[in-house]
C-alpha cells in the first residue's frame, strides 16, 4: 500500500497527478509575487518608493490565490468521482457475498462521507504541501541575500516543523483509522435500528432507543475528539514553533538595528518574509491532520481495489470436483454467460450453520423444462440459487449453468426509483415493458415509486424483470418463491406467465406448495411519505469557541503589531533595555496565539459534536412518531452536515467582526485616517466577498448538499441490490449511470469552487490595498497589520456559501412530528363506523367498518389485494388513526410480513420485544416451531443468512414474547412447507390471546373462530 504524504492517491487518480503539477506551478508564481510584495511594501514604508510594484504584487497574489483554490476544488471533485467509480466497480467485481460481509452501510459511508473528506486534502493539504516545498526556499534565499544571520536561524528552526509533524502524524495515524471504523460502525448501527423501527414501535421500545442513539453518537464523539486532540496538539506545536522562531528573528533584527548593522528596509523585508518560511510548513502540518480522514478513505478504497485485482488474478473460469457454477474473472460477481440454456447439478452440498443445506442435491434442467426445488424451510433452496448464480462456493459437488440468467429472489431489491426505470435498466431499449408488466398484473405499478410498493407489488415487479430478461435472450430462469406474496388471482396469472416463459428457458422454481397464496400488502406502506413541514430552528452559536477564536486572532494581530513596532523603535537606535518590554510582548503573544487556537478548536468541535448528538437523539424521536423511510440519511448525512457546518458557518463571522473592530480601534488611536480606510475596506471585504461567493455559485452549495444525499441514496440502493443487478448483468449499466451523475455532481462542485476562489481574491485584494494605503504613512505597524486580517476574513465567503445548506440540513432534522393520540384501550377489539385513510390518499381505504372481537377469539382476515387488510393492521397497531368512528383497541403484538431482523445474536433479536430470560426465549422458539434454534441464542445472524421460513418464525417467536392482548400475524406461513405450517398454526391455537391472522389459504381460514372477509368472495 502506498504511503508518504500523498498516500495511494496519485496512483489511483489521474486528477490528483494533474492537480499536483498545476498547483506546483501556481505556487512558484505566488512565491515570486510574495517576494515582490515584501520588497515593495518595505520600500513604501521607508519612503524608498515601490508603490506600483506593490500594487501589481497585491493584484497578482489575489489572482493566483483565486486560481489555486479553484484548481484544488476542481481536482477534489474529479478525484472523488474517480475513486467512487473504482470503489463501486471493485465492490461489484467482488460480488454480493463480499458486499454483505463488508456491509452495505459501511461501504456507502466510505463512498460518500469518507471520500468527501478529500475536500480538505485538495483544498488545504495539497496547496499547503506544494507551497511548503516551493515558497520557503525562495523566501529563504532572498533573506540569505539580504541578512544571513536571520537566514541561518531560519535554516536551523525550519526543519523542526516537519520533524514534529511527522512524529505526531505517526502517532495519529492509528487513531484516525479507529475513528474511521467508528464512523462506519455508527452508520451500520443506525441502519440496524431503523430496519427494526416499526417493530420496536409496536413493542413500545422505540422511544427508549433514543438513549442508544445518543450512546452511539457519544461513542463517535469520543473517538473523533480523541483523534482531534492529537491533531490539534500537533497544530499547537507547529504554531508555537513557528511563532517563537519569528519572534526570535524579530528580536535579532531589532538588536542589529540598534547597533546599526542593517537598514530599516532590510529589517522590514526580513520581518515580512520570515513568517512565510514557516507558514507553509505549519499549514501543511495542520492540513495533513485535517486531511487524514480523506487519506484513510483512500487507503480503504485502495484495499478494495487491490483485493478485487488479486481475486480476479487468482480466479479462473474452470471448475474442478469441488467447484460450483463456473466463475467469471471477477470471482463472485456471477457466472459467465455461456451459449445455450440449462442447469446441471450433481451431489451439491454447502456447509452452513453447522450442517449441510443443501445436502446432496442433484438435478438437470433443460430449455422447456421446469424443476421444482422441494424441501422444508432451511433445507437450502435459496442457498442452491446462490451457488447457481456464482455468489457462493459449494462445499462438495458440481453445478453448471449454461446461458444468460433471469432471477427472482425471495427478497427482491431494486436500484431504480420506479418499476419502469428498473425494467429499462435491466433491458435497455426494451419496447415490451408494458406487455411484460401486464402479464403479472403490474401495469398500473410502472410509474409508482418503488419505495411506495407493497411486498407483493415488489414481487410482481421482480417477476416482470426476470420475464423481460427471458423475452430478450435469457435461457435460464431461477425463481425463489415468486408468488409467496400474491393473492390467488394474481398468483395464478403469474404462474401462467412463468409457464409461457418455460418454453424458451430452463426454469428452476423453489416453492412450498403448488398454489402460492399470500398477502401482497405490507407495512412498508406504514412508512409514509406524507410531507411534514420542515421549519429550521435557529441553531446555537458555539459562543465559547467563537470567543476563544476572537482572542486567538487578536493574539496573532498583536504579535504582528508589536514585532513591527519593535523594528520601528529599534531603527531609532535607543538603549537596548528600552526594548525589553516589546521583546517580552512579542514572545508572550507568540505563545498565546498557539495555545488559544488549540483551546478554541477543541471547544468549538466539542460544542458541535454535543449539538449533533442532541439533534440525532431528538430526530430519532421524530422518526418514531412519523416512521419516515429516509431516516438513515437524516441520522447520518444531515446530522453530520450540521455538525461540520456549525463551526464553519456560525463561528467565522463572530471572529471576523471581533478582530475587525479591535484592529480598527487600534488604528484609530494611531492614525484616524488610516483607521477610516481600514474600516471601509474591511466592510467591503466582509460584505462583498461573501456576496460574490454566493452570487457566483448560484445555490451550488444547496445543490451540492442535495447531490451528496442523492449520491448516498443511489450508492446504498446499488449495493443493496447487488445480487439482483449482477444476476441480470445490469450492474455495468447502473455503474455507468452513477458515473454520469457523479460527473454532473463534480461539475456543480467546480462552479462552487469558482465562487470561493473569487471571494478569497477579494479578501486578499482588500487587505492588500489597505496595507498599501497604510504603508504610505511610514508607520510599520499600520503597514503590516492589515495583512494579518486576511486569515479571519478568508473564512467568510465559504461560511456564506454554506449557510443555506446548513439551514436545509437543520430543517430536515427538525421537521414537525406531533405525538399520536393514544387510542382507547381495552381487552377487546371494538370498531364502530370507522373510516381509515392513508396519509395523502384521496379516499379512505376502509369505510364504515364495524368489528367486535371477544378476547381469545382466533380471527382469519381474508380478501384480495388492496382490500384493506394491512390498513386494518395499521389501525390496530396505532400507525394510522381513525378518520371517523369509535375505536377501542387492546395492546397488540405483531409478526410482520418482513421479519425486520437485525444483524446481532438470536437472543438480542428476540429481546427486542422485552427483557426476557433465556428460558422464556427458548420456550418462544419451541412455540414458533424452531426447536433446533433453542441452543443458538448466541449465534450472530444476518437477515440474508437465514431462510425465509426461519426468519419468519424468528419474528413470530419475538412477537409471541411481547406482553399484549392481541397477536397480529401477517401471513406467518408464507415461506413454510405444509407440515411445518400446520404444526405452527396448531401451536398458535393454544395461545389464549386474541389472534388476528391474515391469510389467503382457505384451509387456514376454515379453522378460525371468525372469518373477516374484506373483499369479494374469492376463497369459496
Amino acid at each position: 500500500m502506498s504511503r508518504g504524504p500523498l498516500g495511494a492517491l496519485p496512483r489511483l487518480s489521474k486528477t490528483a497527478r494533474r492537480a499536483l503539477a498545476g498547483v506546483g506551478a501556481l505556487a512558484f508564481l505566488n512565491a515570486l509575487a510574495l517576494v515582490a510584495q515584501a520588497v515593495a511594501l518595505a520600500g513604501v514604508i521607508t519612503g524608498n518608493g515601490g508603490l506600483p510594484l506593490l500594487a501589481v504584487a497585491v493584484v497578482a497574489r489575489a489572482g493566483l490565490s483565486w486560481a489555486t483554490e479553484s484548481a484544488a476544488a476542481r481536482a477534489a471533485a474529479g478525484a472523488k468521482e474517480e475513486l467512487r467509480t473504482q470503489l463501486l466497480a471493485s465492490s461489484f467485481d467482488l460480488g454480493p457475498g463480499w458486499i454483505a460481509d463488508r456491509g452495505t452501510a459501511e461501504l456507502s459511508v466510505l463512498a460518500t462521507k469518507g471520500l468527501d473528506a478529500l475536500d480538505a486534502y485538495f483544498t488545504r493539504y495539497l496547496p499547503a504541501l506544494v507551497t511548503a516545498v516551493v515558497v520557503p526556499p525562495l523566501a529563504g534565499a532572498w533573506i540569505l541575500f539580504t541578512d544571513w544571520p536571520s537566514a541561518v536561524l531560519i535554516a536551523i528552526t525550519v526543519p523542526l516543523i516537519p520533524v514534529f509533524a511527522a512524529l505526531i502524524g505517526w502517532y495519529t495515524e492509528k487513531r484516525v483509522k479507529k475513528a474511521a471504523d467508528v464512523t462506519e460502525l455508527l452508520s451500520a448501527q443506525l441502519l440496524e435500528l431503523l430496519r427494526a423501527l416499526p417493530v420496536l414501535t409496536v413493542f413500545g421500545r422505540a422511544e427508549r432507543q433514543a438513549a442508544a442513539v445518543r450512546q452511539i453518537g457519544d461513542q463517535h464523539r469520543r473517538a473523533t475528539m480523541g483523534t482531534l486532540r492529537i491533531a490539534f496538539l500537533s497544530a499547537l506545536v507547529l504554531e508555537i514553533a513557528a511563532s517563537l522562531s519569528v519572534a526570535l528573528i524579530a528580536v535579532g533584527v531589532g538588536v542589529r538595528l540598534v547597533h546599526g548593522d542593517m537598514t530599516l528596509m532590510t529589517a522590514l523585508v526580513v520581518l515580512i518574509l520570515a513568517p512565510e518560511c514557516y507558514l507553509p510548513l505549519r499549514a501543511a502540518g495542520a492540513a495533513h491532520h485535517a486531511s487524514e480522514d480523506g487519506l484513510e478513505a483512500v487507503r480503504r478504497v485502495a484495499t478494495v481495489t487491490v483485493t478485487a485485482t488479486t481475486t480476479a488474478a487468482a480466479t479462473t473460469t474452470t471448475t474442478d470436483g469441488n467447484a460450483g457454477a463456473p466463475r467469471s474473472p471477477q470471482g463472485n460477481a456471477g457466472p459467465p454467460r455461456s451459449q445455450g440454456g440449462g442447469v446441471w447439478v450433481r451431489e451439491l452440498r454447502v456447509l452452513r450453520r453447522g450442517g449441510f443445506a443443501p445436502d446432496g442435491v442433484s438435478f438437470d434442467v433443460g430449455v422447456g423444462e421446469v424443476h421444482r426445488l422441494e424441501g422444508a424451510s432451511g433445507a437450502g433452496k435459496s442457498t442452491t440459487f446462490q451457488v447457481l448464480l456464482g455468489f457462493l462456493e459449494p462445499t462438495d459437488g458440481t453445478a453448471f449453468v449454461a446461458g444468460d440468467i433471469a432471477y427472482v429472489p425471495q427478497r427482491p431489491a431494486f436500484a431504480a426509483a420506479t418499476p419502469r426505470a428498473e425494467l429499462e435498466l435491466t433491458v435497455p431499449g426494451a419496447d415490451d415493458v408494458e406487455l411484460v408488466a401486464d402479464e403479472v398484473a403490474a401495469t398500473h405499478l410502472l410509474d409508482r415509486r418503488i419505495t411506495d410498493l407493497s411486498t407483493g407489488e415488489r414481487q410482481r415487479i421482480a417477476v416482470a424483470r426476470a420475464l423481460l430478461r427471458v423475452r430478450h435472450g435469457a435461457t435460464v430462469l431461477l425463481l425463489d418463491e415468486p408468488t409467496a406474496h400474491l393473492d390467488p388471482v394474481t398468483s395464478r396469472k403469474v404462474d401462467k406467465a412463468i409457464e409461457r416463459a418455460s418454453a424458451t428457458a430452463a426454469v428452476v422454481l423453489a416453492s412450498h406448495r403448488q398454489k402460492e397464496a399470500t398477502e401482497d400488502e405490507t407495512f412498508a406502506r406504514v412508512v409514509t411519505e406524507e410531507p411534514q413541514p420542515e421549519r429550521p430552528q435557529r441553531l446555537p452559536i458555539p459562543w465559547k469557541g467563537a470567543g476563544l477564536g476572537v482572542l486567538a486572532t487578536l493574539a496573532g494581530i498583536a504579535l504582528t503589531a508589536l514585532a513591527a513596532h519593535l523594528i520601528a523603535r529599534a531603527a531609532e537606535m535607543p538603549p537596548i533595555l528600552t526594548l525589553s518590554v516589546l521583546v517580552v510582548g512579542v514572545r508572550t503573544f507568540a505563545l498565546s496565539k498557539g495555545v488559544l487556537r488549540y483551546v478554541e478548536r477543541l471547544v468549538t468541535h466539542h460544542e458541535a459534536f454535543e449539538l449533533a448528538t442532541k439533534l440525532r437523539a431528538e430526530l430519532w424521536l421524530r422518526l418514531v412518531r412519523t416512521q419516515r423511510r429516509d431516516g438513515l440519511q437524516r441520522l447520518v448525512e444531515d446530522t453530520d452536515t450540521v455538525r461540520d457546518l456549525v463551526p464553519r458557518v456560525l463561528v467565522p463571522p463572530v471572529v471576523a467582526i471581533g478582530a475587525g473592530i479591535a484592529t480598527t480601534v487600534l488604528f484609530a488611536f494611531i492614525d484616524p485616517a488610516a483607521a477610516l480606510v481600514l474600516g471601509a475596506l474591511l466592510l467591503v471585504a466582509g460584505f462583498a466577498a461573501p456576496a460574490v461567493a454566493v452570487w457566483t455559485e448560484r445555490r451550488a452549495s444547496t445543490k451540492l448538499a442535495r447531490g451528496r444525499r442523492k449520491v448516498a441514496r443511489d450508492t446504498i440502493n446499488a449495493l443493496t441490490a447487488a445480487p439482483d443487478l449482477i444476476a441480470h448483468d445490469a450492474h455495468h449499466r447502473l455503474l455507468a449511470r452513477l458515473h454520469a451523475e457523479d460527473v454532473e455532481f463534480a461539475a456543480q462542485t467546480r462552479r462552487q469552487a469558482f465562487g470561493t476562489g473569487a471571494a478569497t481574491a477579494i479578501v486578499l485584494l482588500a487587505t492588500g490595498v489597505a496595507a498599501l494605503f497604510c504603508a504610505t504613512t511610514g508607520n510599520p505597524v499600520l503597514g503590516l497589520v492589515p495583512l494579518a486580517l486576511a486569515e479571519p476574513l478568508a473564512a467568510l465567503p465559504l461560511a456564506a456559501q454554506q449557510r443555506r445548506a446548513l439551514r436545509e440540513a437543520s430543517a430536515r432534522l427538525q421537521f414537525d412530528a406531533p405525538q399520536r393520540p393514544q387510542p382507547s384501550r381495552g381487552r377487546r377489539i371494538r370498531l364502530e363506523n370507522v373510516d381509515v385513510r392513508w396519509p395523502g390518499a384521496t379516499e379512505p381505504t376502509l369505510t364504515d367498518l364495524h368489528l367486535d372481537v371477544e378476547p381469545g377469539t382466533h380471527v382469519a382476515i381474508v380478501g384480495p389485494s388492496g382490500s384493506g387488510k394491512s390498513t386494518l393492521f395499521a389501525l390496530l397497531l396505532g400507525f394510522l388513526q381513525p378518520e371517523r368512528g369509535i375505536a377501542e383497541l387492546p395492546r397488540a403484538t405483531w409478526c410482520p410480513q418482513e421479519p425486520m431482523l437485525v444483524s446481532t445474536t438470536v437472543r438480542e433479536n428476540l429481546r427486542m420485544s422485552g427483557p426476557h430470560d433465556d428460558e422464556r426465549l427458548r420456550e418462544a422458539l419451541r412455540q414458533a416451531c424452531l426447536p433446533d434454534w433453542v441452543d443458538r441464542l448466541d449465534t450472530v445472524i444476518r437477515p440474508d443468512q437465514v431462510s425465509g421460513g426461519e426468519a419468519q418464525r424468528l419474528a413470530l417467536a419475538r412477537a409471541l414474547l411481547h406482553d399484549a392482548d392481541v397477536v397480529l400475524l401477517d401471513e406467518p406461513t408464507a415461506h413454510l412447507d405444509e407440515p411445518t405450517a400446520r404444526r405452527l398454526l396448531e401451536q398458535l391455537r393454544r395461545d389464549r390471546r386474541t389472534v388476528l391472522h391474515i391469510t389467503h389459504r382457505p384451509d387456514e381460514a376454515a379453522r378460525a373462530d371468525l372469518v373477516l372477509d374484506l373483499g369479494k368472495p374469492a376463497y369459496r
